[in-house]
């Protein structure tokens, strides 16, 4: 359901409210009280507790929070009790390097003291409640409450701690299964061994994706998704051409692929002659790439590591970083951010980029059977009305292959990046633009595609690579995003409609997208779409 700009400031402050922290043992996300409550009830740490019953200071409390990021940080498995000895408790305040954040805009450092008002207005209240209870009876009544709440609050403790005994026992014998197995991973290193054996599952050496709390990971363990990657031939072959057209270059090369999947573009690579390949993936897709590699007498060239990028530490720097980490409308998935952080932490000076160049392009179109079939279809189905239906509808951008002839504009390039320079910060921008209408039409919607680029201005010799996802190309995968236009509008040919854009990531889920989009003529300045929201998800 798309709304207007009046409607935009309530939509914000109900989505945008509180910022979202990561709890200090694992890698849930969610807003800090919600953080606080599930450290208590999943890690057995209360800090508002503690707080309270050390009289911590403001900066004791800082250098606490610090100090356990600190140490789960080095050793994941690090735990900290809410009965945390004196003495410990005394060497963690005193040492003044616990100050020193560990996480840049630890949402928990600025949060804590709501907590402790909380706690401290709830025991408050219930003393209050029973000194204002006018009859004995009122004051055993609201003291059988009290120890109820109590009782409830154990219940829940000890259901935590069954819990984590029953994890305990799953794992320990994942533990046992995986000494059985010879050609395991060793997941401190994050490494995949390339030995003769093999496990009787893809899935048994790896630790689950749906363990590390993204179900993107997940998404990608399934073999029909990588069908249909690879079976796009126009996504597949550029990628290839990059790499076998540009032979010379690559020789000798070291080369990181980021998302490495099933491990198509590592190999590419090795057969283009690069001396050593590191391939990592955070699914557990990664088992059945390093079969393919084997298969194919790849293992001494190219090394897997199961992990986020991250997280791993690789032997050496590399020549050039490869990633297939376009998603739909280009920015959805997120997954630029991590390749951006790949480059800035293991590309060499003066590295390449694969693609090394992106942009998003807009344009008009108009598809009346296509908008009768899908939006209209709501009002009237076997003879009744369902157009609720297509508020929900109309609020995502519609991810489909559309007719070339449906285009009644140029195609207006909204945002370029050059990939060896783009910052994360980069990637949420406003921009304005001007479509130059083809012909006379009435336009039904936006329609938003990419294009990519492979190219070394370093190199003269080097072939470029280009692949654009228009609808006036051979259709990929990726097919288009298709903003509908709740009010469709008349153009004439030669007309100039004037628009604005503005994505951002969605702060719930970073893998989302937000897209505001408004329209007017240049002409007379009639609005036609006025900062309407549409989600990319």
């Amino acid at each position: 359901m798309a709304y207007n700009s009046d409607e935009d400031d309530n939509w914000d402050d109900w989505t945008d409210n509180e910022e979202e922290a990561i709890c200090l043992f694992c890698d849930k996300k969610d807003i800090p009280s919600a953080i606080f409550s599930h450290m208590t009830l999943e890690h057995n740490f209360n800090f508002t507790k503690l707080r309270t019953k050390e009289k911590m200071e403001f900066y004791d409390c800082i250098k606490i929070l610090n100090y356990i990021r600190r140490n789960v940080k080095e050793n994941p498995a690090f735990t900290m009790s809410t009965d945390i000895s004196k003495a410990e408790l005394k060497s963690v305040i005193d040492d003044d390097t616990n100050l020193q954040p560990v996480l840049m805009d630890d949402a928990l450092l600025y949060a804590f003291e709501d907590e402790e008002e909380a706690y401290d207005s709830e025991e408050e209240k219930k003393k209050q409640e029973i000194q204002h209870a006018q009859s004995q009876n009122e004051i055993e009544l609201l003291k059988r409450i009290h120890e109820t709440e109590e009782k409830l609050k154990k219940i829940e403790q000890a259901f935590s701690d069954y819990k984590q005994a029953v994890q305990k026992t799953f794992f320990d014998k994942l533990d046992n299964k995986k000494d059985a197995v010879p050609d395991l991973p060793e997941l401190e290193e994050k490494e995949i061994k390339n030995n003769d054996d093999d496990s009787e599952s893809d899935h048994e050496n790896i630790d689950s994706d749906l363990e590390n709390g993204d179900y993107y990971f997940t998404s990608y363990a399934n073999t029909d998704i990588h069908i249909q990657m690879l079976q796009d031939s126009v996504r597949t072959s550029s990628y290839r051409d990059f790499f076998y057209n540009n032979k010379s270059f690559f020789k000798g090369k070291t080369v990181l692929d980021v998302g490495c999947g099933t491990g198509i573009l590592s190999m590419f690579a090795a057969k283009a002659g690069a001396k050593k390949v590191y391939s990592v993936d955070n699914s557990s897709i990664i088992s059945k790439a390093r079969k393919n590699v084997k298969e194919n007498g790849l293992e001494d060239i190219i090394t897997l590591y199961y992990g986020k990028i991250e997280d791993i530490v690789l032997p050496e720097k590399v020549d050039v970083i490869v990633s297939e980490w376009m998603g739909y409308f280009l920015l959805f998935e997120g997954m630029l951010d991590s390749v951006i952080q790949a480059r800035d932490k293991c590309l060499v000076d003066g590295g390449l980029m694969g693609p090394s160049d992106t942009s998003m392009i807009l344009s008009l179109i108009e598809n009346e059977d296509w908008i009768n079939s899908y939006y209209n279809y709501w009002n009237d189905v076997y003879g009744f009305k369902m157009t609720s239906m297509k508020k929900e509808y109309i609020l995502d951008g519609q991810v489909a292959i559309m007719d070339p002839k449906s285009i009644v504009s140029d195609e207006v390039t909204v945002k370029s990046w050059d990939l060896n320079k783009v910052s994360i910060e980069d990637l949420s921008f406003t921009s304005e633009f001007k479509f130059t209408c083809a012909k006379d039409a009435r336009v039904h919607g936006i329609c938003g595609y990419f294009d990519i680029t492979f190219k070394n201005p370093n190199d003269p010799t080097f072939e470029d690579v280009y692949f654009s996802t228009s609808l006036l190309c051979k259709p990929t995968h990726w097919k288009q995003c298709t903003f509908i236009l709740e009010n469709a509008f008349n153009v004439k040919q030669g007309e100039v409609i004037q628009g604005t854009i503005t994505v951002a990531r969605l702060k719930r889920n970073h893998r989302d997208l937000k897209v505001d989009l408004s329209l007017s003529r240049a002409s007379t300045n009639e609005i036609l779409l006025d900062k309407v929201r549409y989600f990319v998800r």
